[in-house]
């Protein structure tokens, strides 16, 4: 796979991830697209205290709960869909429809910028099967092996 035409070229920022996403605050959970391979993608999501599910996850220890890094996973995954494959914009998205294997080693904290390093381990249109490595600095903070397929709009 290659940029599609018309797409924009990493580096670039949420803005531009917004208009390839429908996500938004506060379930956007990208900040910026660093990288883009043949079937990957490397993405960053900088986690802050204001973030409101830090507020009760936990008040006195605020951690970035697992399944949010899941999300962080899958949204790269639909970032690098969209900028790679043939989707019809507006009509098409991508879906999280299972999670085949999670490793939550670390705890992710306010401060904290995850790196995802992400990439197609299977793909056979609609459906398409996802490996990623979650980092903080040179530190491996989750593995997430997940499902999605491409789903139409209603």
């Amino acid at each position: 796979m290659s940029l599609r035409a018309g797409k924009p070229a990493p580096p670039f920022s949420a803005n531009v991830i917004k208009t390839l996403i429908p996500h938004r605050s506060p379930m956007l959970m990208l900040s910026r697209v660093l990288s883009l391979g043949e079937q990957s993608i490397v993405t960053e999501h900088d986690i802050t205290a204001e973030m409101p599910v830090l507020a009760g996850h936990f008040p006195d220890m605020p951690l970035m709960p697992g399944v949010l890094l899941a999300e962080t996973a899958a949204q790269s995954a639909a970032v690098l869909m969209d900028l790679t494959y043939d989707i019809e914009a507006g009509i098409e998205f991508l879906a999280l429809t299972g999670i085949d294997a999670a490793k939550f080693r670390k705890a992710v904290k306010p401060g904290d910028t995850v790196r995802v390093e992400l990439r197609i381990a299977k793909a056979r249109r609609p459906l398409f099967k996802f490996e990623s490595d979650l980092f903080v600095g040179e530190t491996r903070v989750a593995q997430v092996a997940f499902t999605a397929n491409l789903m139409k709009f209603d």
